[in-house]
């Protein structure tokens, strides 16, 4: 096997910044899934604000797809998240590795 290179001087500090970058990132769209939680209990608390109640039939309705598209954005932010924190764990793996030389077996 063949040692891996360290990187010095201004290779490691783009790596750096780079990280940097995804650790922001990460950041951003853990704030988009607070978001969109809040606004999945917002749709659904509405659902049960017109459910079963006469003449709301139009605004539960409306609820319900609202419900739904909230339901949809949370899943996708949901699965960018998860592939966020994926990518940042393997970005964050190799900044050591490059710092600090492969580990010891």
């Amino acid at each position: 096997m063949t040692p891996t290179k360290r990187f010095s001087g201004s290779g490691n500090s783009v790596y750096q910044a780079y990280v940097a970058r995804q650790r922001r990132s990460l950041k951003v769209e853990r704030s988009l899934l607070a978001q969109a939680q809040v606004r999945v209990l917002e749709a659904w608390f509405c659902c049960l604000t017109f459910s079963d109640e006469p003449g709301f039939e139009p605004d539960l309705h409306d609820a319900r797809a609202e419900l739904r598209d909230a339901e949809a954005e949370l899943d996708a932010v949901e699965a960018r998240v998860t592939r966020a924190e994926a990518r940042l764990e393997k970005f964050e793996r190799r900044l050591l590795s490059l710092t600090t030389g492969p580990p010891e077996a």
